[in-house]
């Protein structure tokens, strides 16, 4: 009994299993899409405030009195 069970767990497993890739139309595709956005917009203002950081501290540093 207990074999048969066995093979009947593997054979559902083995017939749910597949080679194809997950389609892309899914139902979280909105939800997918704006975050992803939000990924790049996250990335697009941390660079401009590396930037920024890096403009103020070259004024910074060339604006000290050099003894």
């Amino acid at each position: 009994m207990r074999k048969a069970l066995s093979v009947l767990v593997v054979l559902v497993l083995a017939a749910c299993s597949s080679d194809e890739p997950p389609p892309e139309d899914h139902v979280f595709r909105t939800q997918t899409d704006a975050l992803k956005k939000a990924q790049e917009v996250e990335k697009k203002t941390l660079e401009q405030a590396d930037r920024m950081r890096q403009q103020l501290d070259a004024i910074d540093t060339s604006g000290q009195d050099k003894e």
